[in-house]
């Protein structure tokens, strides 16, 4: 039986989500993660990038509640949330994501079952269920130029999925760069993506995943961040009540 490719999808659709991780995207080192192409259909691409998150998309009233430029400078973003969703400017932008939450919503189940079995073949930890998984989407804007050092990510994050969605900078080394660390606070470079729009790293928290980037030249790289959350099945009404943006 033929498998659905991952372009035919469409973005606003949110079943594309139960199909990361696959085995066929697999690279084994550094440590393994994903890497993808071609992600959606050309047009469905074009859509997801129209309908971009920034601070030109939110009402300026609503900009203290819910962005979160943390201690980052030159990297506000916003999560994907209902109160969002309500802030929008444009009334296709609100269309569009109420649609693509919606849909998760009618498919979180199947979508959080698929990625279990996932996270077995793969070798992360496989205390989750359905209760204590949780899904949230991030968008973020970085002026150039900009630095993340190498990090690992916390212990509560299964893993970060980044989709490149627009960069008007320098491209050369744009995308996520992976490390080895070779002392107490030594690393070096072993893998570096170059930033190519509609394209996907995905990175679990398995040992030794640091990652990061330098990205040089003018202007703004624009991502979509996946993050995959694990938590105690009793913290799940209050951390989704706490946080909006747990799906």
């Amino acid at each position: 039986m033929k498998l659905k490719c991952m372009n035919e999808s469409k973005f606003v659709d949110a079943l594309w989500i139960k199909e990361l991780f696959s085995e066929s995207h697999a690279i084994a080192q550094p440590f393994t993660h994903f890497r993808q192409s071609d992600m959606f259909s050309a047009a469905s691409f074009k859509t997801l990038q129209r309908n971009f998150i920034d601070d030109n998309s939110i009402r300026e009233i609503s900009k203290p509640n819910l962005s979160d430029i943390s201690t980052l400078r030159k990297r506000p973003s916003y999560f994907l949330c209902p109160e969002m969703i309500d802030a929008l400017y444009c009334s296709d932008n609100k269309v569009f994501w109420l649609s693509f939450f919606e849909n998760y919503s009618r498919s979180e189940q199947e979508i959080k079952l698929c990625l279990l079995e996932k996270f077995k073949i793969i070798g992360v930890d496989n205390n989750y269920c359905t209760d204590n998984l949780s899904i949230a989407f991030r968008f973020v804007t970085e002026t150039l130029p900009f630095s993340l050092e190498p990090h690992m990510d916390m212990p509560q994050k299964i893993a970060v999925g980044v989709i490149y969605v627009s960069n008007s900078g320098e491209l050369d080394r744009g995308g996520t760069h992976l490390y080895c660390k070779t002392g107490e606070t030594q690393f070096t470079e072993n893998t570096c993506y170059d930033f190519v729009e509609n394209s996907l790293v995905l990175i679990p928290r398995v040992s030794d995943s640091w990652h990061g980037g330098k990205w040089k030249g003018e202007g703004e790289r624009k991502t979509l961040h996946i993050y995959f959350f694990n938590h105690p099945k009793k913290d799940k009404e209050y951390l989704r009540n706490k946080f909006s943006f747990f799906l």
